[in-house]
């Protein structure tokens, strides 16, 4: 009986690294305030392409996967204009 294997490395253990694992700091694309709510749009670099994280108050509920940064970043503007139709208004920690 054949053994099949997903078509991605094994998982890497905690505290270690290899020349696979990518690791980026998430960066803040926009983030958006209604209600006393926060909505943000998270991008971060992915051995398989850019990921997108939309999480409402610091915990995300949907990621999405990116082949380039261009379909990754009209994705998280469509989602955004989404968003502000909605009611939900520019939020900015730094100010």
């Amino acid at each position: 009986m054949a053994t099949w294997r997903l078509p991605y490395p094994e998982p890497v253990p905690a505290g270690k690294t290899d020349q696979t694992t990518v690791q980026d700091r998430p960066t803040e694309l926009w983030s958006l305030r209604r209600e006393g709510r926060e909505v943000a749009c998270l991008a971060r670099l992915a051995p398989y392409g850019i990921e997108i994280d939309i999480a409402y108050d610091g915990a995300p509920v949907v990621t999405r996967v990116f082949e380039t940064g261009e379909e990754a970043l009209a994705w998280a503007d469509k989602t955004r204009a989404d968003r502000v139709a909605r009611g939900w208004r520019e939020y900015s920690r730094l100010t």
